[in-house]
């Protein structure tokens, strides 16, 4: 159930019977059958923001900017998504897990602002993309390069927090058979759910690891003279075969990727 399900008044009701008549959160839950989480988090929405906290915010916008500030806090370790939520006054938690993926699957233009109503059609697209062929000016050369570094900024930004939760999370696995895991936790900064995401992430197997293996085989038998394609036939005489159809999954994909490692 969401938080805008229920009016401005029965909220503050609620509320109101916890803090003044000295009800337990649980209480009040069972007597209106209803979820403790959900009035637990009315208690803190109320208790940051006071009765804003509580009203709809279903048709509410929230810009490039503040999407990325929201991630940003999330991806260091700083906040959980749950705490993200209450910082920022965001309503419901999908919307974050919303767009942390799309930010990993599309990057920054994922968590721009999508127009409502139809898509344009692409006669139109194509009428607009000839209309801009005409020379920049300076001015929007400039803005055109400010905003390339701003992106090269932000991907940067990205891949050292990113780089940063990873060694945090080798760390706290090295540490954790001797120390309690929310001190540890506590001790750098970081979000439970924070550190199994990384865990899990560096737990994953990797399922091309036999054919890597050969593949730094043959590389170092004849002394990195092999290419891509001779790799690739050495291989299936290995009776080694892959599907190539899906992009990035393929043992083309693979021999790539070992061959950017040797």
């Amino acid at each position: 159930m969401g938080i805008s399900k229920y009016s401005l008044e029965f909220k503050r009701d609620c509320i109101e019977t916890i803090i003044k008549k000295s009800r337990s959160i649980r209480s009040v839950a069972h007597a209106l059958g209803l979820d403790t989480g959900m009035i637990r988090r009315w208690v803190r929405f109320y208790e940051l923001y006071g009765v804003a906290g509580l009203e709809r915010r279903s048709n509410r916008e929230y810009d490039l900017k503040f999407n990325l500030k929201a991630l940003e806090t999330i991806e260091s370790g700083r906040f959980s998504i749950k705490e993200s939520a209450l910082e920022f006054n965001i309503a419901a938690e999908a919307s974050i897990i919303n767009w942390k993926r799309d930010y990993e699957k599309f990057g920054i233009l994922g968590l721009e602002n999508k127009p409502k109503g139809r898509p344009k059609i692409m006669s139109d697209y194509k009428h607009k993309k000839r209309k801009s062929d005409k020379p920049l000016t300076r001015e929007e050369e400039l803005l055109l390069e400010n905003e390339r570094l701003r992106a090269e900024i932000a991907v940067l930004k990205k891949l050292d927090a990113l780089i940063l939760a990873r060694k945090k999370t080798k760390v706290i696995e090295e540490l954790r058979q001797g120390f309690n895991l929310a001190v540890l936790l506590d001790c750098i900064s970081m979000a439970r759910n924070s550190f199994y995401y990384h865990q899990k992430i560096l737990q994953k197997k990797d399922k091309y690891a036999e054919i890597k293996a050969l593949i730094k085989k043959f590389y170092h038998r004849h002394k990195g003279r092999l290419g891509y394609r001779r790799i690739t036939l050495l291989l299936k005489e290995k009776g080694i075969t892959q599907s190539m159809s899906r992009k990035g999954n393929g043992l083309d994909n693979a021999i790539i990727k070992t061959s950017s490692e040797l």
